[in-house]
């Protein structure tokens, strides 16, 4: 287990680490701020793909800043100078990602995975300075805020509180990609995802009438006008897609 000294990336993100840079800052600190964007998601896209492996077979179920940990680094090359490294934790709402295969299979929430995936330590800073509470929890099933449409429809079919097996169909892989599409678009923005939305409207946006598609709706337009690299949008885009 790795002590994570720089708390969590939704306090990253609220304190402005990954902010923009001002106008006319000129191109250093913009490509600085890019290369720690894709150093900070290459580390939890590793993560992911050790969990979704044949090692742990896991879908996590709950991917948002306030579960990726940041561990004091010294400063890499290729890094944007971040001067930390980030860990997946949280495995509360974990579940086995195998075919066919019925049972829960997550790990304790401060448990470590494997130390060579960028994947463990304890959650403490996660549930210290996590998400808002009325941002949280999707039925029981991880932050609205990040929830794949079919995890969320499927646990709002749930009669009363989500039980812990409903959780467990909700989550998958597929699931684990759609959050990390916004969780991406939240180091790209420098933001947490539907800031200042109540969470009413940001559900019927969410699984309303108009059939979901808020992130594309009302995130990717930010994107444009930060104008990030075109492989990222791109591979934002790929992770919030239907197919």
């Amino acid at each position: 287990m790795e002590y994570c000294d720089c708390g969590s990336l939704a306090t990253a993100l609220r304190r402005g680490v990954f902010a923009p840079p001002a106008r006319g800052a000129g191109p250093g600190p913009a490509a600085a701020r890019w290369a720690a964007v894709l150093a900070t998601a290459r580390e939890v896209c590793s993560a992911l793909a050790y969990l979704h492996g044949p090692a742990a077979r896991l879908a996590h179920g709950d991917l948002k800043p306030g579960n990726v940990l940041l561990r004091g680094a010294a400063q890499g090359r290729w890094d944007g100078g971040r001067a930390f490294v980030a860990l997946l934790s949280d495995f509360g709402e974990s579940a086995s990602a195998s075919a066919g295969d019925d049972e829960e299979d997550g790990a304790s929430s401060s448990s470590c995975s494997s130390s060579s995936s960028s994947s463990c330590s304890s959650d403490s800073w996660s549930r210290e300075h996590d998400d808002p509470p009325r941002r949280r929890d999707a039925g029981g099933g991880g932050a609205l805020t990040h929830a794949a449409p079919e995890r969320l429809l499927l646990l709002l079919l749930q009669r009363g509180p989500a039980t812990k097996a409903a959780r467990a169909a909700a989550a998958s892989p597929a699931a684990d990609v759609f959050a990390f599409g916004t969780l991406l678009w939240e180091l790209a923005a420098g933001e947490c995802a539907f800031r200042g939305m109540p969470q009413a409207e940001l559900l019927a946006e969410k699984a309303g009438p108009r059939g979901g598609g808020a992130e594309e709706r009302l995130l990717l337009p930010t994107l444009s006008a930060l104008e990030a690299p075109p492989a990222l949008v791109a591979l934002v885009r790929a992770c919030w897609s239907r197919d």
